[in-house]
Order: structure tokens, then C-alpha cells, then sequence
């Protein structure tokens, strides 16, 4: 009776050490995969910082550059007052839009053009309304409107201007209606030695309800 029981004792060895060595080979590929896994997690993490340092790169490069196109073309556009207070102007650089966020507004009354009399000219005295010595430019308001007015259909322009820069129109046209035209734009003009700032109106004489008119609202 004892062998069988031997017999027994030594199977139930046997397969506890086949399900020993099983569990350890089975634990150390285990091991493999976790240390592949972990390198391959590694590999994808250096990739990716290396990705978004390039990215990093690339926008402060952009930012950069749209710094510099601003400020080089604020510095052709404005223009530097001589020393003999005359302003130099020089038309922006092709491609480049100046920036016009760096300017002062300011509060003055409109002046009326009159265009039942073409040619006439009406004068803004720049330094009497405010606009400082080291100003280079200013930032114009020019409005026109007809309404009932004759003759019907004549078109004319208000012409805006310093004694340093082209001349600058904006459109007019005239309605024998009851109903209102308007036509208005935003001008920058260069300031002049004199520091005049001159407009009137060119174009057939309107009369009736109408009115054209300028305004500074604003220096730099």
C-alpha cells in the first residue's frame, strides 16, 4: 500500500513543478512585454515632445516676423518730421498693411464744405484744435449728403488735402428726391509745415438740402 501512495506523492510533485515552471516562464514574458511596452511608450513620448518644441518654434518664428512687418511698415507709412517741421511721406511698402491701432482720438466740430460754390476751400488750423507739435498725421472724417437737392444727378467729389500730401476724394451725388444719399470715409492725411488742413468741394455747384463737411477725429 505504500508504493501507490508513493507513486501519487511523486506525481502531484511532478505537476506542481511543470505548473511552477510554467507560472515563471509565463511571469517572465510578462516581464519582456511590460520592458518593450515601456521602452516603445518612451520612443512615442520623445517624439512627441520633440513635435510640440517644433511647433513651439515655429509659432514664436511667425510672431516674430508679424512683429517686425508691423513695425516696418508703421515706419514707412507714418514717415519722421525733418528737423525743418515738414513732414516726409511715404505711401506704405506693397503688401504690407500699417497698423492703425496706435493713434489718439480726438473731439473737435465738423467744417462744412460748400459745394454751392466749387472750389472754394475751407481751412482747419491743426495746432488751434489740438493736434500736438510731434504729430505726423491725422485722422480725417469727411461726410457728404444730398437730399431734394438740384440740379438732379450731378456727381462731385470733397476733396481732402495738406500742402504735403496727394489729394484725397470722396464721392457726392445729387438726388431731386425726398430720400437721403450719404457717402462718407476715413482719411489719413500727412500734417504739412503749415499745419493747414485744407478741403473743398470740385464738381457742378449742388444746392437745395445737402451738406458736405470735414472732421479730425483723431492724430499720430
Amino acid at each position: 500500500m505504500l508504493f501507490p501512495k508513493a507513486s501519487l506523492f511523486i506525481r502531484v510533485y511532478r505537476e506542481s513543478i511543470m505548473i511552477t515552471s510554467r507560472a515563471t516562464k509565463s511571469s517572465e514574458t510578462s516581464k519582456f512585454q511590460n520592458k518593450c511596452m515601456f521602452i516603445w511608450l518612451m520612443v512615442l513620448s520623445v517624439l512627441l515632445i520633440a513635435v510640440l518644441a517644433a511647433l513651439i518654434a515655429i509659432g514664436f518664428k511667425l510672431y516674430k516676423t508679424n512683429c517686425t512687418c508691423n513695425n516696418e511698415a508703421d515706419k514707412v507709412a507714418v514717415g519722421k518730421r525733418s528737423n525743418n517741421n515738414t513732414a516726409a511721406f511715404v505711401p506704405p511698402v506693397q503688401g504690407i498693411l500699417p497698423s492703425y491701432l496706435n493713434w489718439t482720438s480726438l473731439s473737435t466740430s465738423n467744417t462744412n464744405i460748400n459745394t454751392a460754390s466749387p472750389g472754394t476751400v475751407s481751412q482747419i488750423n491743426l495746432s488751434a484744435i489740438g493736434v500736438p507739435q510731434d504729430a505726423t498725421e491725422v485722422f480725417v472724417y469727411a461726410v457728404g449728403a444730398t437730399g431734394s437737392s438740384y440740379p438732379n444727378d450731378a456727381v462731385g467729389e470733397i476733396e481732402v488735402y495738406s500742402h504735403v500730401s496727394m489729394k484725397q476724394y470722396v464721392h457726392m451725388h445729387s438726388y431731386n428726391s425726398n430720400d437721403w444719399s450719404y457717402n462718407s470715409d476715413n482719411l489719413w492725411v500727412p500734417i504739412g509745415k503749415n499745419r493747414i488742413l485744407c478741403g473743398k468741394y470740385v464738381g457742378p455747384a449742388i444746392n437745395g438740402n445737402r451738406y458736405a463737411r470735414i472732421k479730425v477725429i483723431g492724430y499720430r
